[in-house]
């Protein structure tokens, strides 16, 4: 309870100073399933606690990841679930064309010319294949893989292993990757 009033001392501190409200997120908030089930009921009477005690300055943002939004009943209480506003966002898969425009897009955004990238569309292209043919293509998987492709290709071209990429190579590194790399279950 304690921790409780601080977070709402704190949410109603911020919002006084900046005349905003506040925005507490909790991301992979279905992991309380995991806990027993009195611990689950003490956290979801502590956000409706807090949310009541910050007397509209605070928005709490819960994010899940699993398939069926219909779900979410399992993971929140009755008080929190009146309280939940009923739109809810979810990200679908992408089509693999829209899945080489994300991982371009990333690609782009993290270099310093992004007009000159690292890497071509048919090495994306094969990032993508490897994600298809084993999981759906999200924006986490499809970022999970192009990670590890992207520290290993740097890193092998800056040790001389290769001068280019190529669809080939990056299907290579893809493929040495521990078959539950792509698990939905985070570290």
């Amino acid at each position: 309870m304690v921790s409780c009033k601080a977070l709402s001392g704190i949410t109603r501190l911020l919002s006084i100073a900046f005349g905003k409200r506040v925005l507490l997120m909790i991301d992979e908030f279905q992991r309380v399933e995991t806990l027993r089930h009195g611990d689950r009921d003490e956290i979801n009477a502590g956000l409706h606690s807090l949310y009541n005690a910050a007397q509209g300055g605070l928005s709490i943002l819960l994010s899940f990841s699993f398939g069926v939004p219909e779900n979410i009943k399992h993971f929140l209480n009755k008080e929190l679930l009146d309280r939940a506003d009923p739109v809810r966002l979810s990200i679908p898969s992408l089509s693999p064309e829209q899945a080489v425009v994300f991982i371009r897009d990333i690609v782009a955004a993290a270099s310093s010319d992004p007009k000159a990238l690292f890497v071509t569309d048919e090495a994306i292209a094969a990032v993508v294949t490897f994600v298809e043919a084993r999981s759906a293509l999200t924006p986490r998987t499809l970022l999970k893989v192009m990670g590890h492709v992207a520290n290993e290709t740097l890193a092998d071209l800056e040790d001389g292993v290769i001068s280019e990429i190529t669809p080939a190579y990056v299907t290579r590194i893809a493929g040495e990757l521990p078959p539950d790399f792509l698990s939905e279950t985070e570290d």
